[in-house]
């Protein structure tokens, strides 16, 4: 989905969550996840430089945070730790 369509999806309670991917994690990644659910909803979980361990990525998913961001290049690490958290809640 396009990033609009995708966050009116999370907000509509048509998808669970939102993940996005831009070269700093959270500019493009989520912009729209924000004007549209509120940036305390959202979380940028690796940026160049700078990324979230598994710990603080599983306690964002369980504090109810619904879109994340993150650097393309750490796609294939967060991803699933997002995914697995949330499926075990």
């Amino acid at each position: 989905m396009g990033d609009i369509q995708a966050a009116s999806a999370v907000k509509n309670g048509q998808a669970d969550l939102y993940l996005g991917a831009c070269d700093t994690g959270g500019g493009g990644a989520l912009a729209m996840a924000i004007a549209i659910l509120g940036y305390g909803r959202c979380v940028t979980v690796s940026s160049p430089g700078k990324s979230m361990e598994e710990p603080q990525i599983v306690e964002q998913v369980k504090a109810g945070k619904k879109a994340y961001g993150f650097i393309p290049e750490d796609a294939g690490r967060v991803v699933p730790i997002i995914i697995r958290t949330a499926l075990n809640q």
